[in-house]
């Protein structure tokens, strides 16, 4: 059907940084080395939206004698959802190039 709506979530539309930072000579690599080590925080967003129906053009018909649809995003309507964040810590080392750290 045609101009149906339905409600949707949109996740990971936005990243927030929040921290950052490269910590020198921090890290011991697997081969032993010293190298820099390095740290990232973050959050991913989620968004609430909505969705609705829309008949699609009638040469993308499965059978041309039967209309088919498809879901299109409705334009601004994504609103923020807190709850459904997510917040990531990344940590690691810079590679040195050593062959041992490979």
């Amino acid at each position: 059907m045609h101009g149906v709506s339905c409600d949707g979530i949109r996740e990971y539309v936005r990243v927030t940084p929040e921290e950052g930072r490269i910590q020198p000579a921090s890290a011991t690599t697997v081969g032993g080395n010293t190298s820099d080590g390095i740290y990232l925080k973050f959050t991913l967003h989620t968004d609430n939206v909505q969705f609705v129906s829309r008949a699609l053009p009638a040469e993308e018909w499965s059978n041309p004698d039967e209309p088919e649809y498809g879901w299109q995003l409705v334009p601004n309507s994504g609103v923020a959802d807190p709850g459904k964040d997510e917040h990531w810590t990344v940590t690691g080392y810079r590679y040195t190039g050593y062959p041992e750290d490979r």
